[in-house]
């Protein structure tokens, strides 16, 4: 990891120690640039040893035994569905090309291809790839996608994986140069200035140290959108991703009072997250 702000340059110092609550009983730390306040986790395992801290034993904790599949697939049913309209509406057009960083299972990438999109995924599990490519979907590895051509896309999503993404400045770069004039990008992150995380502090869900690597917050975001040559649009609260990882979180860490936690985080972290810095997460939209 780095020794200096990805986003400015500047000098880091310690900020907190968080525990990894899903697939390691590691604890890692968190730095905080004393110029412009970027967070990033500073001990996290190269990009060859975090793989282990993925894979089943990740996929079992963030889809626990209580979250019943046929309530997660109305809920995704439900989510995609909406996403995939408000990029439609972003994009300006009907049809055309959209790429996902990091698609996972394709849930969204079906939303888009049942509208008539032609959709790529990039994913770094094997064998997600192939049930991608068997339902329609192509596919790609992680170091496979920055080789399209210039202008292959009218949309690019990120949906909670640019914080993951061990280089997200050239990620960035590289979606600028595959998008068309006019093209738009939309991520997804958990937002590192907001209540809840200030509330919680290392039990906050957005840290998910070492697999969570930056840890943005609006101001850092647009930062580092401008530098790779993007104009932001506008950042979206993202209500529901917040409070139903934050249910998870509360399962996970066993939390005793859990039952006035979740009420009190629908209140404050649904109900009154009317913008992007109220909420525990939060959409970008960005365009060049």
């Amino acid at each position: 990891m780095i020794s200096t702000c990805l986003v400015c340059g500047g000098p880091p110092e310690p900020f907190l120690c968080c525990p990894d609550w899903l697939t390691s009983a590691g604890t890692f730390s968190l730095a905080r640039c004393t110029a412009c306040g970027f967070l990033w986790t500073t001990d996290a395992p190269d990009a060859q040893q975090i793989e282990r801290l993925y894979g089943p034993v990740y996929e079992q904790s963030i889809h626990p035994r209580l979250a019943h599949p046929v309530l997660r697939r109305a809920r995704m049913a439900i989510q995609t569905a909406a996403r995939a309209r408000m990029v439609e509406r972003q994009a300006g057009r009907r049809r055309g090309n959209v790429l996902d960083i990091g698609c996972g299972d394709g849930d969204f990438l079906q939303a888009m291809l049942r509208r008539g999109w032609n959709v790529t995924g990039v994913e770094l599990s094997h064998e997600k790839r192939k049930k991608l490519k068997a339902s329609g979907i192509r596919a790609v590895e992680p170091d496979q996608w920055p080789a399209f051509p210039n202008g292959s896309f009218d949309a690019a999503t990120l949906w909670h994986s640019l914080e993951h993404l061990y280089e997200p400045f050239d990620t960035l770069h590289h979606l600028r140069r595959l998008l068309v004039p006019g093209g738009i990008c939309v991520m997804a992150v958990p937002n590192a200035d907001s209540p809840q995380a200030k509330r919680d502090g290392a039990a906050w869900f957005g840290y998910d140290v070492p697999r969570h690597l930056w840890h943005f917050t609006p101001a850092t975001l647009t930062r580092l959108l401008d530098q790779a040559g993007f104009h932001v649009r506008e950042f979206r609260p993202t209500r529901i991703d917040g409070f139903t990882i934050t249910l998870l979180m509360m399962h996970v860490q066993k939390r005793r009072d859990w039952k006035r936690a979740v009420v009190k985080s629908f209140l404050r972290d649904v109900l009154m997250a009317r913008t992007a810095q109220d909420a525990s997460c939060m959409m970008c939209i960005a365009s060049i």
